[in-house]
């Protein structure tokens, strides 16, 4: 009798196991849509004070220190840092913001948005 009590209890843990994992499943997809929102906005504010300070100064930014924010207002929404390319006019390429995504070591969900150069 003891062992049928064993199989019952491991079935029922099996179950409840597999109905949170689905239940959650929509939650962390959502939770993931969320962070890319977030990091897109995050993308957009830097990209606008960049070309602001940049036509302001009449030179491209050589590096994202230059607007002044805290290392934290210049992490995406996974915490790590923005990334960025600045224009280089040698070779008429503009600059480039962005993040590494969801999963860092994976290029195809990186969230990439292209600034313009100088004139």
């Amino acid at each position: 009798m003891r062992g049928k009590r064993g199989i019952w209890t491991v079935g029922i843990v099996v179950l409840v196991s597999l109905a949170m994992g689905i239940a959650t499943w929509p939650l962390l997809k959502a939770r993931k849509k969320n962070q890319e929102q977030r990091t897109w906005l995050t993308l957009r504010n830097i990209n606008a004070m960049r070309r602001t300070m940049e036509a302001e100064r009449r030179r491209p930014l050589a590096d994202l220190k230059e607007l002044g924010l805290t290392p934290d207002e210049l992490r995406d929404a996974w915490g790590r840092p923005i990334q960025f390319r600045p224009s280089d006019p040698s070779n008429q390429k503009g600059s480039i913001l962005w993040s590494l995504g969801h999963n860092p070591d994976d290029p195809s969900d990186d969230l990439i948005l292209s600034g313009t150069p100088v004139p």
